[in-house]
């Protein structure tokens, strides 16, 4: 596959899998043996898995939505620059809901093999989120 037929297929993931809240096109994307390098979240292997980790994600900022800010491609991977904002409305890592807005920026960097997304690693800022919907305290003002 070209470099720009895999950006495209993160581009769908992000816009239409997460957006648009249509699980069902992972498996046109993402390989089942997937090896998912999910930073805080942990390492898992499997789409199915991957699914199990992330989907709580989505429960707590059922809300959410992506945008992309810049997609990058060399050989056969995709990096993924993005933002996201959603409102806190169910349990996240063991904060009960806020109603709170939340928003952080990260990156996704994923390997194709095959036509598929074999390989992802993950990060972003969940500290900050925490600190938003209020789970942790903010940090205090720096003084001159």
């Amino acid at each position: 596959m070209t470099t720009d037929a895999n950006k495209a297929k993160i581009r769908r993931f992000l816009e239409e899998g997460i957006n648009q809240k249509n699980l069902a096109v992972l498996p046109e994307i993402f390989d089942a043996d997937l090896a998912w390098h999910g930073g805080a979240f942990g390492e898992v292997r499997g789409l199915e898995t991957f699914l199990q980790v992330v989907g709580p994600f989505f429960m707590a900022f059922p809300d959410l939505t992506v945008t992309v800010r810049d997609l990058f491609a060399e050989g056969d991977k995709v990096m993924a620059h993005f933002g996201w904002e959603g409102t806190h409305q169910g349990d996240f890592l063991g904060v009960p809901a806020t109603g709170r807005r939340g928003s952080a920026t990260g990156f996704g960097v994923y390997r194709f093999a095959g036509g598929k997304v074999v390989e992802e690693w993950w990060a972003e800022d969940l500290l900050g989120v925490l600190q938003q919907v209020g789970g942790l305290p903010a940090p205090a003002a720096a003084t001159a």
